[in-house]
């Protein structure tokens, strides 16, 4: 069991059983759940597979042609075939009129297909975060996100299709996997601390980040103590700040536990490159199964490339909880220039 030094100032190091936290979150996390008491509709994006299959496999018999054919449920394909499905599915998918959906619905069905797949049938794929097989998929997506603009009101109501817990509900966002823990550090440095750029993420490095004990930290032994997520920003909006994320209530949802096990999950890296210089985003490594017992979920051969930050803000930046961040921080923009 890997054990994780917790960073501390002016105080004795405190040590955390990653693996051991690990176990305990991950089975809490997949504890069996209805979807039909979750607030992502996983039957709106199965309801629009069924009827893009319907069509598909209509015109593909009067071709006579086998390849259109695609089953009313994604279950049945193996994860080759529906990688290719996927893809086909989000350039094709159409309301039952033949009108287009807005890009942010077809990412609010793709969602709700991902948690029929994970949630209903107990399958593991996670294809926006799938790696090489599920590239075809994420590249359609990232083509119809690109289009994406925010609703607001005449009253200034911000209108957006997909929450937060949409993600959380889903598996996107947690500890389910490298890709999952990943990108759920993404989200909350995007939406709490102002990194609103692609270029601004991949300036990121772990120096910039410390945990600390909380204020009014009750113990120094790690079995009753609460820390905080401390981060210097070198640019962007935040730049010159100092933002410190507390612990959540919730350990499932909680930025310094994810932190945490990240950075035991990261690999050693050489004398020459460890320390503050160290990129921030790791690639997970492909050759692993990244097991919870797994000392190493990540790789040091490879760093998240920029396109790839991009893509990724591309599909939050559809989230309200993102839009109300950005929005806030243009406010302030606007009443101080020098703020961003």
């Amino acid at each position: 069991s890997r054990i994780l030094p917790v960073i501390q100032e002016s105080h004795p190091i405190i040590w955390l059983d990653v693996n051991q936290l690990l176990f305990q979150i991950i089975a809490a996390s997949k504890r069996p759940r209805s979807s039909l008491a979750m607030s992502l509709k996983f039957s709106y994006g199965l309801t629009a597979w069924k009827n893009w299959s319907r069509a598909t496999t209509a015109a593909a018999a009067n071709s006579g042609t086998d390849y259109g054919f695609v089953p009313p449920d994604p279950a049945e394909l193996d994860t080759l075939e529906l990688a290719d499905a996927l893809a086909r599915f989000v350039r094709e998918v159409r309301k039952p009129s033949g009108e287009e959906y807005a890009a942010d619905s077809v990412y609010y069905l793709c969602l709700g297909l991902q948690g029929h797949l994970a949630i209903d049938r107990g399958r593991d794929e996670n294809f926006f975060c799938g790696g090489p097989v599920f590239y075809e998929f994420c590249h359609a997506l990232d083509g119809v996100l690109d289009r994406y603009t925010a609703r607001v009101t005449e009253d200034g109501t911000l209108v957006c299709r997909i929450e937060e817990l949409h993600l959380w509900e889903c598996r996107q966002l947690g500890f389910h996997s490298a890709d999952s823990l990943l990108f759920t550090l993404f989200y909350f440095l995007t939406r709490y601390v102002g990194l609103h750029t692609a270029q601004e993420h991949a300036a990121l490095s772990l120096g910039q980040f410390a945990l600390v004990p909380a204020p009014g930290a009750a113990s120094t032994d790690g079995s009753g103590g609460s820390f905080a997520l401390r981060f210097s920003p070198q640019s962007g909006y935040a730049a010159g700040m100092t933002y410190e994320l507390t612990e959540a209530a919730d350990p499932l949802k909680c930025p310094v536990r994810l932190f945490q096990v990240y950075l035991a999950k990261r690999p050693q890296f050489p004398a020459t490159v460890a320390g503050p210089s160290e990129p921030f985003y790791l690639l997970p490594d492909r050759q692993r199964a990244c097991e919870p017992t797994d000392p190493v979920w990540y790789s040091r051969e490879a760093c998240l490339s920029e396109a790839e930050l991009n893509r990724w803000l591309n599909r939050i930046k559809c989230v309200k909880e993102i839009q109300e961040a950005i929005m806030h921080a243009q406010m302030q923009w606007s009443v101080d220039p020098n703020a961003m």
